[in-house]
């Protein structure tokens, strides 16, 4: 009988060996098999294994665009029991500098298009895309408590924070958004934004090695690809973040929009006309989900929910005021106008957590054993119903929105 799979390398090794034929990745006119995969993936993780020089952070820093070697190093990292950190490809000089040796990366690996962004920085070695594979990598595997990834919240506060993600968490997560969506096996999941980012990695790319699926991968977001791409790849699902949908319903609207294969989107920061006029325009079913990045908490909005409602959260997610109290429940009148906005509006805190388990948004270096605070809030202000937001409780931390492409 087959173990379960704890890690990500567990699941690329396993899932290679029961469909090793089976299409995992569709790019532009091309596919790769998991068996492919899994082959590519050992031989980036030996050249991880090689390079990365003993005693210190096993952290491989990615500067790139979507592509399939993004994926191998990604798979590689997996393999080898590294770290991946993915650097926001669209942040320059002091900005890369900053990011790069804030996570204690032992190199950087670029692709020819940002590869010039590292010229004359403070940085440590650059590999070039064309570098990645070595000799085959068959040694031990990492443990599902080991750090996986390490991905950057988007900094809209402040410099961005790089977020710790074991592989625990990322079968967790993965799992968790494979069983909302329904994914099966026979599924494609369409990802088109940045692979640096955590939508497309703990939205599409674990959830599709969870189930067996296949991903079919963008090289970048584009309004005018979407429809194309979704109908050529025959993709049925379509994770988001940010705005997204909202870019989509800008394209001219067509009789046969809705003559597509897509089933159901999931993402979050969907207002709900948009997902709405999506619904419809599309044909298919968007869940949209509130989380923050680092994990605390997350949930999805309710069919039955209020329409501008972010969903209700179980009942080990409380509101908090500055003093550690839960808040009194909000009270709206009979227009949706928030009632008692002082007292109901707090801090959302996940209070079944130990500090051990909660990323610090702060921590000042991630290779530090010590990542956690003993508060675990998220920073985001929200009303104590868990329903409905008042104005004032909008203050919520935005991952990076896509820059659409016509």
């Amino acid at each position: 009988m087959t173990a379960e799979p704890k890690t990500v390398a567990d699941l690329i090794t396993s899932r290679a060996r029961e469909h090793p034929d089976k299409p995992f990745l569709l790019f532009g006119s091309g596919r790769i098999t998991y068996g492919e995969y899994l082959e590519r993936s050992a031989r980036v993780a030996g050249m991880m294994r090689a390079r990365l020089p003993e005693g210190k952070p096993p952290h491989v820093g990615v500067l790139m665009g979507n592509s399939p070697e993004f994926l191998y190093l990604i798979g590689g990292a997996a393999l080898a029991g590294a770290v991946l950190v993915g650097i926001n490809a669209t942040r320059r000089g002091a900005e890369i500098e900053r990011d790069v040796n804030h996570t204690d990366c032992a190199f950087v690996v670029a692709d020819g298009l940002y590869r010039q962004f590292l010229t004359d920085l403070d940085v440590p070695p650059m590999v070039g895309s064309e570098q990645i594979y070595g000799e085959p990598y068959e040694g031990p595997g990492p443990s599902a408590e080991d750090l996986f990834l390490l991905i950057f919240t988007s900094g809209t506060s402040g410099a961005p924070k790089s977020v710790r993600c074991s592989h625990r968490r990322m079968l967790g997560t993965g799992s968790m958004i494979a069983e909302t969506v329904g994914l099966l096996e026979d599924d494609v999941a369409y990802v088109s934004l940045p692979l640096f980012h955590s939508n497309p990695l703990m939205c599409g790319y674990v959830p599709t090695l969870i189930r067996g699926s296949t991903m079919a991968l963008a090289s970048r977001f584009s309004v005018r690809r979407f429809l194309p791409d979704v109908r050529m790849y025959g993709a049925t699902y379509f994770p988001y973040s940010g705005k997204p949908l909202s870019h989509l319903l800008t394209a001219p609207e067509k009789p046969n929009d809705a003559d597509n294969p897509l089933r159901v989107a999931y993402g979050n920061e969907g207002s709900w006309r948009t997902i709405e006029r999506f619904e419809r325009r599309f044909g298919c079913r968007v869940i949209d989900g509130f989380g923050p990045s680092e994990g605390a908490m997350g949930f999805p909005r309710a069919p039955s929910d209020p329409p501008g409602s972010v969903g209700r959260p179980p009942a080990h997610i409380k509101v908090l005021d500055d003093n550690g109290r839960e808040c009194p429940v909000a009270k709206f009148d009979q227009d949706g106008k928030i009632l008692n906005a002082d007292e109901c509006v707090g801090e959302i805190a996940a209070t079944w957590m130990s500090a051990a388990s909660c990323t610090s948004p702060g921590a000042p270096k991630t290779g530090s054993a010590s990542t956690a605070k003993t508060s675990h809030r998220t920073r985001s202000k929200t009303s104590s119903s868990g329903i409905r937001q008042s104005s004032r409780a909008r203050r919520t931390r935005c991952p990076m929105n896509p820059r659409p492409i016509a």
